[in-house]
Formats: C-alpha cells, sequence, structure tokens
C-alpha cells in the first residue's frame, strides 16, 4: 500500500506567508516603540526631583460636629533637576499636592519654567490653612488610632505629589515619602535635622 503525503494547496501557501508578514510587522512595530521611547528618555530626560528641606509647625485634627477638619503649616523646599546637558528642560501645568491618609488636603500650581541644561532649580513651598478630611473618629469626638499614635510621637508620614508636563509632550508623575516630625517650642533644636527625600 503506498502512502501519500497531501499536497500544500496553494492558498495554504499563502495564508503562510501573510502570517509572517504579519509576524514580521508586529515585531518591527514592537522595535520601533522601544527605540522611540529610548530616543525619548535620551532627548527629554527625566528630571531629579528631591525634597531637600521640610518643616511642620501645625498638625491638628479637630471635628466640628460630625466633620473632620486638618489644621497644618507646611513648608516644603523641593528641588528639580535637568538630567539632560545637551538641552534645556521647559515645564508646563506643574501641580504640587499635599497628601495625608491618601486623602489630598491642599494643593499649588506653578507657573511655567525652564532649567537650563544640568541645572537645578529650587522651590519654595509654603501651605496652611484648614481642610476637611476623611478620618474617622470615633463616638466620642476622640482621634483615630493611626493620628493618636502619631500626634504622640509627633512624626506626621505624608505624600507630596508633583505631576505636570515637560517638554509639553511627557507626562511626568512623581511621588515623595514623608515623615515629618512636628516642630514645637520644646523640640526646636531638632528643626535642621530633616535628611534630602529623593521623589519616584
Amino acid at each position: 500500500m503506498n502512502s501519500h503525503q497531501p499536497e500544500l494547496r496553494p492558498h495554504n501557501n499563502k495564508l503562510v506567508i501573510v502570517s509572517w508578514i504579519l509576524l514580521a510587522i508586529i515585531l518591527v512595530g514592537v522595535l520601533i516603540s522601544a527605540c522611540v521611547v529610548k530616543m525619548n528618555d535620551l532627548v527629554i530626560g527625566s528630571p531629579e526631583v528631591t525634597i531637600i528641606n521640610a518643616n511642620l509647625t501645625r498638625f491638628e485634627l479637630t471635628s466640628t460636629g460630625t466633620i473632620p477638619c486638618l489644621s497644618y503649616n507646611l513648608t516644603i523646599t523641593m528641588s528639580i533637576r535637568n538630567s539632560v546637558w545637551y538641552h534645556t528642560a521647559d515645564y508646563h501645568d506643574l501641580e504640587v499636592g499635599f497628601y495625608y491618609n491618601m486623602e489630598q488636603f491642599n494643593s499649588v500650581k506653578l507657573e511655567e519654567f525652564s532649567i537650563k541644561p544640568g541645572g537645578t532649580l529650587p522651590f519654595n513651598i509654603s501651605r496652611s490653612g484648614n481642610s476637611t478630611i476623611s478620618i474617622n473618629l470615633s463616638d466620642t469626638g476622640g482621634m483615630d488610632d493611626p493620628f493618636r499614635r502619631s500626634n504622640e510621637t509627633r512624626f506626621f508620614e505624608m505624600k507630596i505629589w508633583l505631576k505636570g508636563l515637560i517638554q509639553s509632550v511627557c507626562y511626568l508623575s512623581y511621588q515623595c515619602k514623608l515623615n515629618l516630625q512636628l516642630i514645637t517650642s520644646q523640640n526646636s533644636s531638632t528643626q535642621g535635622s530633616f535628611k534630602p527625600v529623593l521623589c519616584y
């Protein structure tokens, strides 16, 4: 008995060729996308954002009826460094947000600015006021446990978010995690002990 191998039909050959062409197009597209991302990183660069100083002189949680209110006085010095050495970086629509307990309690918008190649620009930002915030309070009006513990140690964890555009085309977002000591008349001697925090 003779066994015959099935012959490849012409339309099957065309299907194989088309499949290989589509695969090649996809691979080329992936390579081009990777090159574009790499070129953007080389041309635009990723800025270095650092909190070089911060002072917290008031951080109180009270309640008016059932609505918690956060009172604060906070000053930070944020620096932005242009990591590219061959062109100026232009920044647009920048906003700095202040967060406690994963909730924003204040924000400030920065004017447009440019940083020369390899240059660094510091910003002194002071915020104070009263903001309602969603922190659970007990039936007796006391503070919830996380805030109570922080209030006892005088150290408060908060986040600073920097968002905006660089070169008008690339969106940037940096998060700075801070653990700030509340400065009072009793511990004012430690006011200059802040260690710079790199933002990511």
